[in-house]
């Protein structure tokens, strides 16, 4: 029981960083298109 908990904690933890990477990827990408378009108008 104590081991399964343990292990679920590591997963939960590595799901947050993988979802955390991605948001700050989407996020650059989202900025760079929105400064992109703020250039050529």
């Amino acid at each position: 029981m104590f081991l399964s908990k343990k292990l679920s904690k590591k997963i939960i933890k590595k799901n947050l960083t993988a979802l955390k990477t991605r948001a700050t990827i989407l996020i650059k990408i989202i900025y760079k298109t929105i400064f992109q378009i703020g250039e050529t108008t």
